[in-house]
């Protein structure tokens, strides 16, 4: 079994995931499963699982790698536990690291990435998985990707997004379930990605008396001018555009594409929050006084962070 959900937002995947290890469980095909996420969900995986399914998945933190590791006996720290839920980033592969000797990653690789592809796996299920699509197949996420496909008979994708309009990540992503049935992007046609993804759009959702669940959303443009009562928001708006414009150019310059990502991510607070584009604008500070050189993850696709994952990744 080796399969994409593709369902839209709040058709409820995590359930769908759940009902898959429940029966694989129960025909006594699997027992041991890695849940991989973002490091933001991972924590609501193992309550849903237990809330909805009574199953008892184990939150495997970073910093709890190396404790495990040196239990007597155990070589394999992820084999401590049958069902485990870990955040995507913690277990990704490390080609360099700013001050990291060669010993130190060899290490870090051995702890983080080889271990849990080796730990014998009877099905992976990857959250998010349009991240392990990647920009190019040197990425870090596709590498631990493209590893777990390797390592496991049973694989389950999640992601409402799964084309995200580059098809080339498509393909990679598709490569992930059969390498065999995709051997180039030209091979991604409809029908032969049918026999793998599984789709659910919100128009086409319905509740059991065959209700739609959602209705049809009608969006009109509304303008909306400012008024002397709004003069601190302009003043504000208007600062903010102007560090906005300065700080994209001089990404450019710089071809510090993360920073660029983070200038298009505060235009977008100055209009939605006050407090939200002040609590940015503070943190961003705070990093330029501490680090003039910032090392910054390499294997980061910033577009397909959300907000919170862009703030704190060092930004």
């Amino acid at each position: 079994m080796r399969y994409l959900l593709a369902d839209e937002v709040g058709l409820g995947k995590t359930i769908e995931a759940g009902l898959i290890i429940r029966e694989l469980k129960l025909r006594g095909l699997v027992k041991r499963i890695l849940i991989v996420a973002p490091k933001g969900l991972v924590a609501q995986w193992v309550q849903e699982m237990k809330n909805h399914f009574n199953e008892d998945f184990h939150l495997l933190i970073p910093g709890e790698l190396s404790a495990l590791s040196i239990i007597p006996g155990q070589a394999n720290p992820w084999q401590q536990y049958n069902q485990v839920v870990c955040p995507m980033d913690a277990i990704k592969p490390v080609e360099s690291r700013k001050g990291w000797s060669k010993e130190q990653l060899a290490r870090y690789n051995q702890e983080r990435f080889y271990s849990v592809i080796n730990a014998g796996w009877d099905l992976v299920v990857v959250d998010e998985a349009h991240r392990m699509g990647g920009s190019t197949e040197v990425v870090a996420r596709y590498k631990l990707g493209k590893a777990l496909s390797e390592a496991t008979p049973y694989l389950l994708l999640l992601t409402a997004t799964p084309h995200q309009g580059k098809t080339d990540g498509f393909y990679r992503l598709m490569t992930l379930i059969d390498r065999d049935a995709f051997p180039n992007a030209s091979a991604i046609v409809k029908e032969q990605v049918a026999l793998y993804v599984i789709r659910t759009e919100k128009r086409e959702a319905i509740d059991a008396h065959g209700r739609k669940l959602f209705q049809p959303r009608i969006t009109k443009l509304v303008p909306v001018s400012w008024e002397a009562r709004h003069a601190e928001q302009q003043k504000l708006y208007h600062a903010v555009t102007e560090y906005v414009r300065q700080g994209y150019n001089q990404a450019l310059l710089e071809k510090k594409n993360y920073i660029g990502f983070l200038m298009v991510l505060m235009q977008r607070m100055v209009t939605s929050s006050t407090r939200a584009i002040r609590e940015a604008l503070e943190k961003r500070l705070e990093v330029l006084k501490q680090i003039p050189d910032i090392d910054v993850d390499p294997d980061i696709d910033f577009w397909e962070l959300d907000s919170q994952e862009m703030l704190w990744n060092r930004c």
